[in-house]
């Protein structure tokens, strides 16, 4: 099970139940038995791309970043980090809401080891994706 730690540094307006509802039906996909914390905090595009640049060496703000722990004993499973202002831009006819629940299950999927580097790899995390999308509340 996967406990999350809402940190809203914007005032969105949404609550960690939110959040929690989803990752714990995605902990019990991914047949997680052990609880794991989550911290997620939202964060507009300024403070994003200071993080962008220092922990991927790009100068621009991005949707989401995760940041696994790599510490096997660890009850923390990791930070997600979303940027607020570009979920904004990017959700087109969808909610605010709704795009959070997007980036979310995406920085999920990465702390949870999940990635999109090599072809093969993008099109199980896309898969599981779409399949974790049909999880998110309006």
């Amino acid at each position: 099970m996967i406990k999350v730690e809402l940190n809203d540094q914007i005032g969105v307006q949404v609550t960690d139940n939110l959040f929690q509802e989803l990752a714990e039906k995605i902990s019990n996909s991914e047949k997680m038995f052990s609880t794991q914390n989550v911290a997620l905090m939202l964060i507009d595009s300024v403070e994003m791309k200071r993080l962008n640049k220092t922990w991927r060496g790009r100068n621009s703000a991005t949707d989401v970043l995760a940041f696994p722990l790599d510490f096997p004993e660890s009850e923390l499973l990791g930070d997600i980090i979303i940027d607020t202002e570009t979920a904004t831009r990017q959700k087109g006819n969808k909610s605010l809401r709704y795009e959070l629940q997007i980036l979310f299950i995406h920085g999920l999927l990465h702390l949870l080891g999940y990635d999109h580097i090599a072809k093969r790899d993008a099109d199980l995390m896309n898969l599981k994706e779409k399949e974790y999308r049909n999880y998110i509340k309006e």
